[in-house]
């Protein structure tokens, strides 16, 4: 999809957002950003965990953010988290959160210390669990750093889900006493884009039993 194309469909869902909702900025053109060919680490966002607990971590990519071009000269946003160290592996887990009919196109890249990328994940790493797209990993010793970018691939592409729920009803008609199920499906429309709402958890590896 041309950038101008996109700019105006953004327009269009960033002005049906209610007053309430969070906040990425809803217009971006990234033709005219400075791009640097590798994701610069001196900012990292630093996290924390304690080793045993859930640990939530919310963020937001914005038109404010850096941007990554690759060789190809597909260009992202993109965010750079700085991993806890922790005596065993854990799990990293990364949801992208819907936003007023969008949500953000998620990658992500794993670095080591010195910046070099160790891994990397594609589309299909990503799994709609309820109503977020998330990926999870297990941490490596030699990664340093997490980066979640927008992925180009997928930018602009406009998606429908379709959910489906089931509602029991409790019906009394005396000695009998059944439930009577219903259920209903609604279809979902989510434009992805390099903007978005973004939570980065940390969660301990679960013991074998």
């Amino acid at each position: 999809m041309a950038v101008s194309r996109l700019l105006i469909l953004v327009a269009m869902f960033g002005m049906s957002a209610c007053a309430h909702d969070p906040a990425p900025v809803p217009t971006f053109d990234l033709s005219t950003m400075a791009c640097s060919p590798a994701p610069v680490v001196t900012s990292a966002t630093e996290l924390s965990w304690d080793g045993k607990n859930e640990t939530p971590a919310a963020a937001t990519i914005d038109g404010k953010a850096p941007c990554l071009e690759d060789g190809a000269s597909q260009r992202s946003l993109y965010r750079v988290f700085k991993l806890p160290v922790a005596a065993a592996p854990y799990i990293i887990s990364v949801a992208a959160t819907p936003w007023s009919g969008t949500i953000l196109a998620p990658r992500l890249l794993l670095l080591d210390a010195d910046g070099v990328i160790r891994r990397s994940t594609s589309r299909e790493d990503f799994t709609f669990r309820g109503t977020v797209l998330s990926a999870l990993l297990r941490s490596h010793a030699d990664e340093t750093y997490l980066v979640v970018a927008s992925d180009p691939a997928v930018t602009g592409q406009l998606i429908s889900r379709i959910s489906e729920s089931v509602r029991a009803n409790m019906i009394m008609a005396y000695p009998v006493v059944a439930n009577f199920y219903t259920g209903s499906d609604s279809t979902t429309k989510l434009l992805f884009l390099p903007v978005g709402s973004l939570t980065v958890t940390f969660s301990a590896i679960p013991a074998k039993p």
